[in-house]
């Protein structure tokens, strides 16, 4: 479930990143701040990058390809229960949950919609 959790707010923090930070330029550095041990390099030449930090309030998106088990579901209600959190809440502009379910065409179409 924790595993989940991580990959999707990684997920969520990716798009982000890739969306209001994509003319930035990266920092290269010498790996993830935030429990390295859970990062393992792809090659030894594998680079880190830090984007700038941008101001909220912030855009996030949960892309749940899956939703048929119990731990997918927990997921989802736990981000859910995280982004509504006052402290939380206040830093967010948006924040969207989207299931698609195991159709490749539909989690395209709603690739484009977050």
């Amino acid at each position: 479930m924790i595993k989940s959790l991580v990959g999707g707010i990684v997920a969520a923090t990716a798009f982000v990143m890739l969306n209001s930070s994509a003319l930035a330029e990266p920092e290269i550095v010498t790996g993830p701040s935030a429990e390295p041990d859970c990062f393992a390099p792809w090659a030894a030449d594998t680079q880190f990058f830090k984007f700038p930090k941008k101001e909220g309030p912030y855009r996030v998106a949960l892309a749940n390809g899956y939703i048929a088990n119990t731990w997918r579901i927990q997921m989802v209600q736990t981000a859910k229960a995280y982004a509504a959190q006052p402290e939380v809440a206040a830093k967010l502009k948006e924040f969207k949950v989207v299931s698609t379910g195991a159709d490749f065409g539909d989690q395209q179409l709603h690739r484009f919609r977050l």
